[in-house]
């Protein structure tokens, strides 16, 4: 489920982001459909988990737990 959030969050930033390029810069302006849809898809990455930490979630589902030093 975690990758999946990472993946559908990073998909809609690129389709945002070339939507943006296709209108101009002019719709990051605040009250733009557009310039909210980025800031929106940007909060993405930060909720509820960050990239890292789905990264880290992944990778110890994976790998397994870090041993502690002793």
């Amino acid at each position: 489920l975690v990758g999946a959030k990472v993946r559908a969050t990073r998909t809609a930033a690129e389709v945002v982001r070339r939507a943006i390029e296709v209108a101009g810069g002019g719709s990051l302006r605040t009250g733009d459909e557009l310039g909210r849809l980025y800031r929106d898809v940007l909060a993405g990455g930060f909720h509820p988990s960050s990239d890292r930490q789905a990264a880290e979630t992944i990778a110890t589902t994976l790998l397994g737990p870090v041993p502690r030093a002793s």
